[in-house]
Order: structure tokens, then sequence, then C-alpha cells
């Protein structure tokens, strides 16, 4: 989110390759959003299985192929047997998946371990809850708003903290991340509340529109805070390298992870 400034001398250095990455990514990731159904499950699966790679790096246990394999197939088998007769499956993996995780690296540290394991559910999770949301009434419409809010979010927190500056939230964890970043972070995601409240009567109802609107910016800089104290963990700047220009795509889908399970389940109950 809050980024450090960079030299003037290398400060847009990444500038063509951060484009042309966001030029690749973008539309394929909004024409699976448009399509929906089986090619945004696809495109969900295969996300999540370069989340789960960078997941096991920034875990503090670095790139073990062994226990990279176990995550994908719990989180592949989660998916393939999703909203099938045989979702079950999905949910033993699931556990098994985790466990495994959980006993084969105990011996290289409990907390590397734990946090390794975690991973698995807090992947299907997020995934799973996003194929649901955009699967639901006025879905499409739904998933752009969070999208909006948790972008938004980013941007009204790294404008307001750079500007006011001010009190750390947690400087151990993310010591460029300050309270008038978070306030600046929420003003945003209410902003674009107020666009999509006056453009589509699905969010007529103000208490839901604007309480989402000061709750989800919290939830993301809360998955934001995750990662960051992960990759401290880890010693590592970014996820991995697989988005030229801009790291990995946990550094990306933070807060978008973190959001995606509390947005859908207020919706569900609203």
């Amino acid at each position: 989110m809050e980024q450090s400034p960079a030299s003037p001398n290398n400060r847009w250095a990444d500038l063509p390759t951060r484009i042309v990455s966001a030029l690749v990514i973008l539309p394929i990731s909004l024409a699976c959003i448009w399509v929906g159904g089986e090619v945004f499950l696809i495109f969900l699966t295969v996300l999540s299985l370069f989340c789960a790679y960078e997941w096991c790096r920034i875990s503090g246990l670095g790139v073990s192929v062994r226990t990279t394999f176990v995550f994908w197939f719990g989180i592949l088998l989660s998916f393939l047997t999703f909203e099938s007769e045989y979702s079950f499956l999905g949910y033993i993996a699931i556990a098994a998946s985790t466990a495994i995780v959980l006993a084969g690296n105990w011996g290289r540290g409990k907390g590397n371990a734990a946090m390794a394991a975690m991973g698995v559910p807090y992947l299907v999770l997020a995934f799973i809850t996003c194929f649901i949301l955009r699967d639901s009434y006025n879905g499409v419409m739904h998933l752009a708003w969070l999208v909006g809010m948790v972008v938004a979010t980013d941007i009204g927190a790294y404008a307001s903290g750079r500007t006011f500056g001010g009190p750390k939230i947690a400087p151990k964890i993310s010591p460029k991340k300050t309270w008038a970043g978070l306030i600046g972070g929420i003003v945003a995601s209410v902003i674009v509340t107020v666009f999509f409240h006056e453009t589509d009567n699905a969010f007529s109802n103000v208490l839901y529109s604007y309480g989402i609107a000061v709750i989800i910016p919290i939830v993301a800089q809360s998955g934001d805070f995750l990662e960051s104290w992960m990759k401290r963990r880890a010693d590592v700047k970014d996820s991995s390298s697989l988005i030229p220009g801009h790291g990995g795509f946990l550094d990306r889908l933070d807060g978008f992870l973190a959001a995606l399970p509390i947005f859908t389940l207020i919706k569900s109950l609203i």
C-alpha cells in the first residue's frame, strides 16, 4: 500500500514493465469475470496455484517442492470438486493438505510450519467465495464494487499517508503505514461506494452500502499487514517475481483475498 520513496534516478525505471504486465493481466481478468461460470472457476484455480507457490515461499520455509505440491493438490482438488456431488473430497483434501504441510514441516520450525499450513484453507476460502460472489445475483456489479473499494483503499492510504504522515499503525510489521493512511483509505472507499450507490438500485440500502465501505478498508489493510509480516519473517521484499514490475500475485491481491470472505458473508446476510 504505502511505499517508501524511490530515488529520482530509478523511480520510473520499471514503469514500462509494469504497464505491459498490467495490459496483459487486466484484459484477461476482466474477460474471465465477465464470462463467469467454468471459465471464471478455471481462472481462479490457476490464480490460486500461483498464490500457493508464493505463500510457501514467504511462509518461512522457502520454496519447497514437496510442500508446494501438497498445497497444489489440496487447492486443486477442492476446486475440481466444488459444487459437485463429490464436494466432500474437496473438504477432505483441504484438511489433509493442511495436516500434511503442518506435520511434514514441523521440524523446520513450528511457526513456519503453522504459517504454511494456514495458507491452504486461507486461499481456498478466498477464491471459492470469489466464485460464489460472481455467481450470485448481480454478482458482476458486486465484485466490481469490492475491487473498486480495495483499489481505492490502496490509493487513498498511499496518498493520505504520504501527505499527512503521523503515527504508525504497526511500525514493526509495516513501518510506512499510518493511521492517516487508513483513514484516507476509508474515505476513498466511501467515495467509490457513492458512485455504485447512485448508479445501481442494487445498492439502495444505505446502511449496507456505507457500512461495508468502512469495514472493507480495515479488513483489506489487515490482509496487507499479514503479508507484510510474513515477508518480513522470511526476509523477502516481494512474494515472488511472477509479475514483471509488480512482484507477485500475493503482493497485488493481499487486501482483496482478506476482504473477499467478509464481503461475501455480509452480502449473504443482508
